[in-house]
């Protein structure tokens, strides 16, 4: 009954922070309509690359440290140790993004013209470079209440600053008309605010007083080793932008983002499917029959995206007409092969359970410093004759090598009956009838929509006809996910 307890309490939680994910990318979606409206491709592109940018600059302040922080709190029950390992990790951060922030600051200009080639976007840089060390106790308090178990302070302390940027971004760039100036003012100043309630909540657990030099060298061994594998994963979803950029304009860097936008909206469900997961698969793992649960949820997992993918593909042109300008249309493609691309990163997920059974992850970090270096071969190859469309292929097919590596390795750790071959040739349909059916356009709704509802009930019948799935074995997978799942081993 205890583990029963343990087990519900990480399920319920599990939820909270579930639900809050999905709300948090739902309300930043919210804002892509508003950008289309008010930005042409070129300013949603100089947007997108200073943010991604800062974005990598961001993975090298904060050293890993997160990690360590949640390795070395629960070293302890004693407060002032714990006191010392929070305000140890928030202090050595302020400090690094003050001083890399203050080097972005100081060079600017350059960086303007050397990554976006327009001056304008020095300013741009420059209130980002401002938002690093004022983000940081953000970014530390939302760590501190997940240790502590707080879930549903987390959740409303993530969406309470989500929806501050929303509305300061609304103020700024809707009623103030400060244009892209207005999008970044909103991030520094909910950087600022974040900072004043972090203080406030977290009182002496960020005083100076706690610092602890020799803490920090402990934690900074744990914690470099983990930074390769953070840039790898930035290079492998975020470096496209910067050939396209190279090699095309910055228009198609804009339109190349906008897709990337409404294909995350697969994110949201691979996010929550993440959250369902993690403690179902560990509090299987000791059944029986629990090799054949597994398999069967990459199938049923395999089948479900796919679908949701593909009813994407197919309809992004219908999406984008309705809730941006025909400007933005030429981003239909990119969302048709980066919603894919969701779906893979569900892969990773599934193909990661046998190394976590098996309490290694060294094969995923193996997988995604050698993606990154395809992700960079295959931009080099793909951007230049491809533009945007080539830069989303590289990182879908970079992307896909993380699962088949990692599932090649977990195989031999911890060996789950997979049916492969049908996810495969399920992946591979959708993917086709995707890159078929999504370019299908007349100019009018009355004739596409029934045109690609066809392509998507072709999907279905298929999947039935070629006997990847029946009825009988989709209700058992359902039942054993959410009937007898739930009750534990």
């Amino acid at each position: 009954m205890k583990n029963f307890a343990h087990l519900k309490q990480l399920v319920s939680e599990s939820i909270v922070y579930g639900l809050a994910g999905v709300l948090t990318r739902f309300l930043s979606f919210l804002l892509v309509p508003v950008y289309t409206r008010i930005f042409l491709p070129d300013d949603y592109g100089v947007m997108s690359l200073v943010t991604n940018t800062i974005g990598l600059v961001a993975i090298f302040v904060v050293f890993g440290l997160d990690s360590a922080a949640a390795r070395w709190f629960y070293d302890t029950d004693e407060s002032e140790q714990q006191k010392r390992t929070i305000a140890t990790w928030a202090w050595f951060q302020i400090v690094v993004s003050t001083v890399i922030g203050g080097a972005i600051v100081v060079f600017s200009d350059t960086l303007s013209v050397l990554l976006v080639a327009r001056e304008d976007a020095a300013i741009y840089l420059r209130l980002l470079a401002f938002a690093l060390p004022l983000g940081t106790l953000g970014t530390v308090v939302i760590n501190w209440l997940r240790l502590q178990r707080r879930p549903w302070a987390t959740a409303m302390f993530a969406l309470g600053t989500n929806l501050l940027t929303i509305m300061l971004t609304l103020l700024f760039v809707v009623v103030l008309r400060l244009g892209l100036k207005g999008v970044f003012l909103s991030q520094l100043a909910t950087a600022l605010v974040s900072t004043l309630i972090a203080v406030l909540l977290m009182g002496a657990w960020v005083s100076p007083a706690y610092f602890d030099r020799r803490q920090l060298i402990d934690m900074l061994k744990f914690s470099f080793p983990l930074i390769p594998a953070s840039i790898s994963y930035w290079i492998v979803n975020l470096s496209g932008i910067y050939f396209i950029k190279g090699f095309s304009t910055t228009s198609e860097v804009g339109l190349y983002q906008v897709g990337s936008s409404f294909a995350s909206a697969m994110a949201i469900l691979t996010a929550a499917f993440q959250q369902a997961l993690g403690p179902f698969s560990m509090s299987i793992h000791k059944r029986e029959d629990a090799a054949k649960v597994y398999a069967d949820i990459l199938t049923a997992y395999t089948l479900t995206a796919c679908l949701f993918s593909l009813l994407l593909s197919l309809f992004a042109t219908e999406i984008l007409s309705l809730v941006t300008t025909k400007t933005y249309l030429g981003a239909s493609r990119i969302v048709g092969i980066l919603s894919f691309n969701y779906v893979v990163t569900g892969f990773i997920y599934i193909a990661s359970i046998g190394m976590n059974i098996a309490k290694t992850t060294r094969p995923y970090g193996v997988a995604v410093v050698t993606a990154s270096i395809l992700t960079v071969v295959l931009n080099a190859v793909f951007v230049p004759h491809f533009g945007k469309e080539g830069a989303a292929l590289s990182t879908l097919i970079a992307q896909a090598f993380v699962p088949v590596f990692v599932f090649y390795a977990a195989q031999k750790l911890y060996p789950i009956p997979y049916r492969f071959a049908a996810v495969t040739a399920t992946f591979v349909l959708a993917f086709g009838i995707a890159l078929l059916g999504g370019p299908i356009t007349t100019g009018s709704f009355v004739t596409d929509i029934p045109v690609k509802l066809g392509m998507l009930g072709l999907f279905v019948s298929s999947v039935f006809v070629l006997r990847i799935t029946t009825i009988a074995k989709l209700r058992g997978m359902v039942a054993e996910f959410f009937v007898k799942g739930s009750h534990g081993c």
